[in-house]
C-alpha cells in the first residue's frame, strides 16, 4: 500500500469519498444530519491561499482506495496549548 497527497484535481475524487462515509455512518446511525460540503468548499478549504485541511490517499495497485482528512488548525490549537502549559510551569 502507498499513500499519496491530494492534489486540486483529486476534487471530486475527495466529494465522492466524503459522500460514500457519510452515507455509511448514515447507515449504522452515526449521522443524521445533512452533508454541508460542495466541490467548491473543498476546491477552497484545501488548496485555498491558506489551506485548513489536506487530503491522503491510500493506494493500492494504483487505485485509491481510502482517505484521510486532517485539519491543520486543530494541530496548532493543540502546540499552542501545549506552549501555554509549558509558559506556565516556568
Amino acid at each position: 500500500m502507498k499513500v499519496r497527497a491530494a492534489t486540486p484535481d483529486d476534487v471530486s475524487l475527495i466529494f465522492s469519498f466524503i459522500q460514500k462515509k457519510s452515507e455509511f455512518d448514515r447507515n449504522i446511525g452515526a449521522f443524521s444530519g445533512v452533508l454541508q460540503v460542495s466541490e467548491d468548499k473543498l476546491r477552497k478549504t484545501l488548496f485555498g491561499a491558506i489551506p485548513f485541511s489536506y487530503v491522503l490517499f491510500a493506494m493500492s495497485s494504483g487505485c485509491e482506495i481510502g482517505f484521510a482528512l486532517a485539519a491543520k488548525p486543530r494541530i496548532l490549537i493543540e502546540i499552542s496549548m501545549q506552549l501555554k502549559t509549558s509558559e506556565m510551569k516556568a
